[in-house]
């Protein structure tokens, strides 16, 4: 009995430690508790305004409520959350995702790089910070608060992790984000930082199986098709 004891507590603690027990909740626990925790949470950062910035294609708009979980249960509480849409999106958005939302529409085909450009070219202070992520992904509690610890220790690199990119607006070439000759490829914003990239790991983000049907409960994911987040591999985490 005492092995058996302590082999569930070891598994416990290992679902515990990883996050895997929230992973389940977030796909089957209601959407509103989540929305009520939320406006709750502390500041994400007490000085400058944090914006987190994403997409999605029209045929899973109904299918990102785990990914949008993940941002509500997180430890702090950012000032605003952008769904950016590509320009011939006519797909309805549900009213409970406006709720939290702000839905900016691309003024033109920004390709995958929609998830970074509409939010970037309406960030006037410079200092605010742009975290970039993908709606496929349930993020980790502390995610978004461990990202702005790292940039506050290094305000002036854009930040890389598993399936996210925290930026500012001055870190982008200004002139290559508002010519109208641009190849918005899956490179173009690291293409396109005029500051240095630090790379950190991160191991509680996983792909969520609502999205694609499939999903990794342990390790770091592979980065998806969006623009912003096919960066370099971080070591031990791609």
């Amino acid at each position: 009995m005492l092995l058996i004891s302590i082999i569930f507590t070891a598994l416990f603690l290992i679902l515990y430690q990883f996050e895997i027990m929230r992973y389940f909740a977030i796909h089957c626990k209601n959407y509103h508790s989540y929305l009520e925790n939320y406006k709750n949470l502390d500041a994400a950062d007490d000085k400058h305004k944090v914006i987190i910035s994403f997409s999605v294609d029209p045929e899973h708009i109904q299918k990102i409520k785990p990914f949008l979980k993940s941002i509500l249960d997180q430890t702090v509480r950012v000032n605003q959350i952008n769904l950016n849409i590509p320009s011939d999106f006519s797909n309805e958005i549900p009213k409970e995702y406006t709720d939290i939302v702000r839905v900016l529409k691309a003024e033109k085909d920004y390709k995958s790089c929609t998830n970074c450009i509409p939010t970037l070219i309406r960030a006037y202070d410079k200092d605010t910070i742009i975290i970039i992520l993908s709606s496929d992904t349930v993020y980790g509690k502390d995610f978004i608060s461990f990202l702005i610890k790292e940039s506050n220790k290094d305000p002036n690199k854009a930040i890389f992790s598993t399936k996210a990119i925290l930026i500012k607006p001055d870190f982008v070439n200004a002139k290559k984000l508002l010519s109208g000759a641009n190849n918005f490829d899956e490179d173009w914003l690291s293409n396109n930082l005029v500051v240095e990239k630090k790379y950190v790991n991160y191991f509680n983000n996983y792909k969520s199986f609502e999205m694609f049907g499939a999903f990794s409960l342990m390790g770091a994911l592979k980065t998806g098709p969006d623009c912003a987040l096919n960066q370099p591999k971080v070591p031990g985490v791609n």
